[in-house]
């Protein structure tokens, strides 16, 4: 394969004190697929921009290196699916040709902002695959293990140069080139040692209480037209589903940012009526947490959070000084955002895995398990069912 699609050559990149890539080095044919893996923070993400020429001086960056070729056009699905729809109508924003390819044929005629996370992910896939140069950043993670499946079988098919920042194994058997970022540089690696980087387990990454110390009985129920159920107290509880059976519009009724009479909760047999006796007790992590960090800085972040020292070594939050929080990568805003809901009595997460290295996953069940050896309540949304089995007492399927 001679023609090149993308060349990369001793790239050097950093934003203020922070360096992300140091000597940087990369090659691609066209048609070629290209897997990007590393731990949260190594700079996957900020590659994918710096290939679609987005990291600019202004901005702070300062890049070095040679970009010698960079794709004229290309087809992006961000870790932010919402910012990357522009129109009112899906119709406006893919053609039925490349929404038949993922099964979102149906969602045609819907508007842009009835559509759920996933949903908006599918359109933002069909929008992307009617160009020769495709970019999926973490594309699969809100996405059902059907259209998932779509998703792969759409990869292998595509003449498109393709490259995918993950955090999941199952897209080694699809990549012709695999990369592992780490220390400001990209190194190629085999199919077999990326499956042992990415299968390999933090020691303990099980559930270690089952919710049956605490005689307390039913503490918390959540009353929706979705679902009625009741928790215990030290129990964690998964909710699954396909795309658009309303896994997160129930999230967000419970802790109360989508209308709090769309769900109704008692804690202790009392009903919790408003959206501030709802945030006393709940600690909410949604899709897309970068949206609901509002301080400048990582620090004062943490301390708009109350997250001490203790927890910011526990999720790994000590960020050098000065580091913004739009400079931090999806995982790393991640864990701040799990870090700051930990301490409430009921910790609500949608999505949880999202940007999250395996280190990370395992910062994340350590915190699910201490939230209910406490007396806590945990309630996990995911389309990672291994995930809910293993994190979660139980785990209860939503009907689309």
């Amino acid at each position: 394969m001679n023609n090149k699609a993308l060349v990369l050559k001793n790239i050097s990149l950093s934003v203020k004190n922070r360096v992300i890539f140091s000597d940087l080095n990369m090659e691609l044919g066209e048609g070629e697929r290209a897997l990007l893996l590393g731990p949260s923070g190594s700079g996957k993400s900020t590659l994918l921009k710096l290939v679609m020429g987005l990291l600019e001086p202004s901005d702070g960056w300062t890049v070095k290196g040679e970009r010698l070729k960079l794709p004229p056009s290309f087809g992006w699905v961000s870790q932010n699916p919402s910012r990357d729809i522009f129109n009112n109508w899906v119709k406006e924003e893919a053609s039925i040709e490349y929404l038949r390819l993922f099964g979102a044929d149906g969602l045609e005629g819907r508007k842009c902002f009835e559509l759920s996370e996933g949903e908006k992910v599918l359109v933002s896939l069909a929008k992307a695959f009617s160009r020769r140069f495709i970019l999926l950043d973490e594309a699969g993670v809100s996405l059902a293990a059907n259209n998932r499946a779509l998703l792969k079988k759409n990869i292998r098919s595509s003449s498109a140069t393709v490259i995918m920042a993950e955090h999941s194994a199952e897209y080694i058997d699809i990549a012709d080139r695999i990369f592992l970022m780490n220390n400001g540089r990209a190194e190629e690696i085999s199919p077999a040692r990326a499956k042992e980087y990415l299968t390999h387990m933090p020691e303990g990454l099980r559930r270690v209480h089952g919710g049956e110390t605490f005689g307390e009985g039913d503490i918390l129920e959540i009353i929706s037209d979705k679902l009625s159920l009741k928790l215990r107290r030290g129990e964690a509880v998964g909710i699954s589903g396909d795309n658009g059976c309303g896994k997160s519009s129930l999230l967000n009724s419970v802790a109360g940012l989508e209308g709090v009479s769309a769900a109704r909760v008692l804690w202790k047999g009392k009903a919790l009526s408003g959206l501030k006796q709802r945030r006393g007790l709940m600690g909410f992590v949604p899709q897309e947490p970068g949206r609901y960090l509002f301080e400048t800085s990582a620090e004062k972040q943490c301390e708009t959070f109350g997250i001490g020292d203790a927890a910011k070594t526990a999720f790994d939050l000590n960020f050098p000084r000065g580091v913004e929080t739009s400079q931090l990568s999806g995982g790393e805003k991640q864990r701040l955002a799990i870090a700051g809901a930990a301490d409430k009595d009921i910790l609500i997460l949608d999505e949880p895995t999202f940007g999250l290295d395996r280190a990370s996953i395992g910062d994340l069940f350590r915190a699910v398990n201490s939230k209910c050896l406490a007396g806590g309540l945990a309630l996990i949304a995911s389309h990672d069912t291994m995930l809910l089995n293993t994190l979660c007492d139980r785990r209860i399927e939503i009907e689309t």
